[in-house]
């Protein structure tokens, strides 16, 4: 009993251990710098919460909160010149920052393990568009991966709703404006849709995931 208690024990820290490292390296990627803190944190919260809401079942949604963490992984090779400019980007300076969507999917395809690959694809697909217009493929529609399209959705909610280095964050009616715009355009109607329509319980699930 005492050998089998143990292993538990140790299966539980090591994902644990693992929870941990995954989601310290997405901090470090998305901006190397306070204001972004907890950012990561919330977008899987998000990814969760509306995979949930689209009918994921619990091993899809749990290997959606973990992958997405990595999604911007890519951003630890962009300068930190470009990626914390407390100002607007010039054209050069978003082609670099660009590059972090296929530097993100470089870093993690060739694992074996389905977690990696499922984060690889949305490292890889996370801004393209539903409408086509995104980058780095131009995918479009359903042809982009389920798992990215959840992740856009969280990740710009978060985004403009939160303070960064080069603009304070966007009022709340702003940010739903923004969301209703897109929809059909950079994002996925459905998931638009479900965000909107449940937006009192995403707030009350920002103010938990929020730390002082």
């Amino acid at each position: 009993m005492a050998i089998a208690f143990d292993n538990i024990y140790l299966n539980q820290e090591l994902e644990e251990t693992q929870r941990e490292i995954i989601f310290t390296l997405g901090e470090i990627a998305e901006g190397r710098s306070a204001e972004t803190q907890h950012h990561v944190q919330r977008v899987s919260e998000y990814c969760g919460w509306l995979g949930a809401k689209l009918g994921l079942d619990d091993k899809d949604l749990e290997s959606l909160r973990l992958a997405a963490a990595m999604h911007d992984i890519g951003k630890l090779v962009i300068p930190d010149a470009v990626l914390l400019k407390p100002a607007t980007l010039t054209e050069s300076e978003r082609t670099e920052i660009r590059k972090h969507a296929h530097a993100g999917e470089d870093m993690l395809k060739f694992s074996q393990r389905s977690l990696i690959r499922i984060a690889a694809r949305i490292a890889a697909q996370h801004h393209e568009n539903w409408d086509g217009s995104g980058y780095p493929a131009g995918l479009a529609g359903e042809s982009i991966d389920l798992f990215a399209r959840i992740t856009a959705v969280a990740d710009v909610y978060d985004a403009l709703s939160s303070d960064r280095v080069y603009r304070k964050a966007l009022s709340p009616g702003a940010v739903l404006e923004y969301m209703r715009e897109q929809r059909g355009r950079q994002f996925d109607p459905a998931i638009v849709d479900l965000l909107i329509e449940n937006i009192d319980e995403v707030r009350e699930l920002t103010i938990r995931r929020t730390v002082p």
